[in-house]
């Protein structure tokens, strides 16, 4: 029997590190990428449990990889690179910065927003299930 893969979100929030062309890439790649979290120095994956609400700019994806045990909180999964339990994150290094990264299947894009297209384009697509 297969493993249901659990659905996650990342809302657009404008930040540098959320634009337009980033999720591009990201959605290209299917991947999402972390960064060195604010609450400690770990490279680290971040979304939100659930489908991507209605109305909410961002990316919806599954993956098989494991949220570091006992890291996510109620309404947020955490993936830290290179810690015990955890699957799947990757470290690279890119433009002088680490970031890691989970692989994934995207299920949903939602870039209607103009404050999150930063000179792109508006932007909506759903995977076929």
């Amino acid at each position: 029997m297969a493993k249901t893969k659990l659905i996650y979100n990342r809302q657009a929030t404008g930040n540098d590190n959320q634009t337009l062309q980033t999720m591009v890439r990201q959605v290209h790649n299917s991947q999402m990428w972390g960064r060195i979290t604010l609450n400690n120095a770990i490279l680290a994956v971040k979304a939100k449990h659930g489908k991507l609400p209605d109305g909410v700019d961002g990316v919806e994806f599954e993956t098989d990889a494991v949220p570091t045990p006992g890291c996510s909180t109620k309404s947020e999964a955490f993936w830290y690179a290179n810690q015990p339990g955890t699957t799947g994150v990757t470290v690279a290094h890119e433009n002088g910065e680490d970031y890691c990264f989970i692989e994934v299947t995207i299920r949903k894009v939602v870039y209607a927003e103009p404050k999150h297209w930063k000179g792109g384009v508006n932007l909506t697509f759903k995977t076929e299930n």
